[in-house]
């Protein structure tokens, strides 16, 4: 499916924003612009809209902070897309992230789940695991 022909199926609005940071690959700058993107975002939209996070016109990096925010404090559906030869698929990931990496929890809500201090208090339920 295109990217239009998602866009229209899913009756969403397709808005793109654009940060300046020294560089592409500074967890903490994508996690920051990230943030502050999904928040411009909430506050123009009613509760009860879903968020879609579009993982292949951005940076290993980015797409990874994007992973981790919609596993944590944003749950979202991912997306990828290549043009003309795929189109736009879901991204499935195989796993849930239940403790909030440490760049996430210097501003995560009081109230979220505590990061595990140590590997033995991971908790997981994948079957890979």
């Amino acid at each position: 499916m295109s990217r239009q022909a998602y866009v229209k199926e899913k009756k969403t609005a397709l808005r793109t924003f654009s940060y300046v940071m020294s560089s592409p690959n500074d967890f903490e700058a994508v996690y920051k612009g990230a943030r502050k993107t999904i928040q411009e975002i909430e506050n123009g939209f009613p509760d009860g809209n879903s968020l879609t996070f579009h993982l292949s016109e951005s940076t290993p990096i980015m797409a990874a902070v994007w992973v981790l925010l919609s596993k944590t404090v944003n749950p979202a559906d991912l997306i990828e897309s290549s043009v003309p030869h795929e189109g736009v698929r879901t991204v499935n990931t195989p796993f849930e992230v239940t403790g909030i990496p440490a760049f996430v929890q210097q501003y995560k809500k009081p109230d979220a789940i505590p990061t595990p201090t140590t590997f033995s208090d991971i908790i997981f339920e994948c079957s890979l695991m």
